[in-house]
């Protein structure tokens, strides 16, 4: 069995990941970035693959365990995206590396492809005072070489394959259900920072309430008086509907995207523009959207052709299955950095 290492440094975001990737098809080791930095010639021969996050960039200690890892292992190593930090420019040219992005968008044309979401020339203005440079050759070389992939997220680690297994075969209660929080955006600040999505989910939640026999939840993250639903409750709302909306929210991916199939509702999205390997086929094991008003009519077809909407989710729990849990994610990876 392959041996992989995880570097990963406390107090930072990725915790969900190092979650998620503990029990795993593989024998992965999570390992703090000091030991690296300690010793690292009796830890790195130990393995055949080196994973770590790009905000371990963030730390003087985490830099210096990824240049001492860079410069002494001679194997497959993965970077994946946690932070979306322009510095991974600079690392672009190691041949060794392969960098997996977490959303992973194209610009309109074919020759140039976006490293990331958030490294938008707005991003990089508030970091570096200065515009990004629409040329990015050290970025376009590793495309086009192979070494940026996309990774996209999976289910949350608070849902686990036990509560989806319990929930399979839940009797169908709701019509459509929403459930989500979104951002207060009358500062010019997040408006910026996240565009219109946080109103357009606020506008869907709108046309959702309409619907007869529907569950929504929508609040604003900056609400004092707006309480979350419990995992379980949360779970078991999603296994409980016909067909459950999930929203881009600050960024395009999210892992209600990949958990109503897992749950077995029907998935209706927004139209993303970010590359997904495997992703849902519209209309067979998936439904997906480009205005808020276009819902109801799909959620009527839906509930009036139960036979639909039962073999549209079924389809998308098998896609779920075959390609998108976490374990997938991770052979994934593996299987990418062994080419």
């Amino acid at each position: 069995m392959d041996r992989a290492a995880l570097l990963y440094e406390g107090g930072h975001d990725q915790h969900w990941l190092v979650k998620k990737y503990e029990q795993m098809p593989i024998d992965l080791d999570i390992i703090n970035s000091s030991a690296v930095v300690k010793n690292p010639a009796s830890i790195l021969k130990e393995y055949d693959y080196v994973i770590f996050f790009d905000s371990m960039l963030d730390s003087d200690r985490g830099r210096k365990a990824v240049d001492i890892i860079l410069s002494h292992f001679k194997e497959p190593i993965a970077m994946l995206d946690d932070r979306d930090d322009p510095v991974i420019l600079r690392y672009m040219h190691h041949p060794n590396l392969k960098y997996f992005k977490r959303e992973f968008r194209r610009l309109p044309w074919d020759t140039i492809t976006i490293i990331g979401y958030n490294i938008s020339w707005m991003y990089w203005y508030r970091a570096h005072g200065r515009p990004l440079p629409l040329t990015l050759p050290e970025a376009i070389q590793a495309y086009e070489a192979g070494r940026i992939l996309p990774l996209p997220l999976s289910i949350s680690s608070a849902v686990n394959d036990s509560i989806i297994q319990r929930l399979q075969g839940t009797t169908k209660n709701y019509s459509i259900s929403m459930v989500g929080v979104t951002h207060y955006t009358s500062r010019l600040r997040n408006f910026i920072a996240r565009g219109a999505s946080p109103r357009r989910r606020l506008l869907i939640a709108k046309e959702l309430r309409t619907i007869p026999n529907s569950f929504v939840l929508m609040g604003y993250k900056d609400d004092k008086d707006w309480r979350p639903l419990s995992v379980e409750d949360y779970v078991t709302t999603i296994a409980r509907s016909t067909s459950s909306v999930a929203t881009r929210g600050s960024g395009f991916d999210t892992y209600r995207y990949y958990e109503i199939p897992a749950l077995n509702s029907v998935l209706l999205a927004d139209t993303l523009r970010i590359v997904i390997p495997n992703d849902f086929v519209a209309g067979k094991e998936a439904i997906f959207f480009s205005e808020p008003k276009e819902l109801i009519s799909i959620v009527e077809t839906l509930v009036s052709d139960e036979r639909l909407a039962k073999r549209i989710a079924e389809a998308g729990h098998r896609k779920y299955e075959e390609f998108h849990t976490p374990q997938r994610r991770l052979m994934y990876l593996i299987e990418e950095l062994k080419r």
